[in-house]
């Protein structure tokens, strides 16, 4: 053990064993023994160290080696991670690949924000998480009814025209067509 790692370790052992207020050590190392890091823009190394969080579009190599060293941090793939916030993890988060079949990019992946995803045309999300499904067309009721219309009306003349053929039979003793065949 080198001497100013020896020292730190003398002094937060008398940190632990002395009252708080007689006890001399940093401010970032007294943090530390009395219960975290400020966690917006700090975090809690395994050697009990307050180090600085990478920024946004980054993420850690290295912890930082004292509190007054900074982190080693580097950049994310541009394209192809990101991460959001300020970090203390190792790996940036994969970006989405939208959907080809369903989804068209609205905003591209960078170091610092996922890609955006919009629904093409004839599909949407039920839900912001969902993935996109085709929209079925509402059927034609217009359509449908027309339809019906239509079909009652040939029903309708259909009956009439077999009423009125019928009629002319039982009155006239046989069909219009017949030539000269009667009863």
């Amino acid at each position: 053990m080198n001497l100013p790692s020896y020292f730190i370790a003398l002094q937060l052992f008398a940190t632990l064993i002395l009252p708080s207020e007689s006890a001399t050590i940093s401010n970032g190392l007294r943090e530390v023994i009395k219960g975290g890091c400020d966690a917006t823009t700090h975090y809690l190394s395994r050697r009990g160290i307050c180090c600085e969080l990478c920024q946004a579009g980054s993420r850690k190599v290295m912890d930082c080696e004292s509190d007054t060293s900074g982190t080693f941090c580097t950049s994310c793939e541009p394209g192809e991670d990101f991460t959001d916030e300020p970090n203390s993890s190792n790996e940036c988060k994969k970006c989405t690949v939208c959907n080809v079949n369903s989804e068209d990019t609205e905003r591209p992946c960078t170091t610092r924000q996922d890609t955006r995803c919009r629904c093409k045309d004839g599909f949407q999300r039920a839900a912001p998480s969902d993935p996109c499904t085709e929209v079925k067309p509402a059927p034609d009721v217009v359509g449908a009814i027309a339809g019906a219309f239509i079909g009652g009306v040939v029903l309708l003349i259909l009956l009439v025209v077999t009423l009125g053929l019928l009629h002319h039979r039982i009155h006239h003793g046989h069909f219009p067509w017949d030539a000269g065949t009667y009863l």
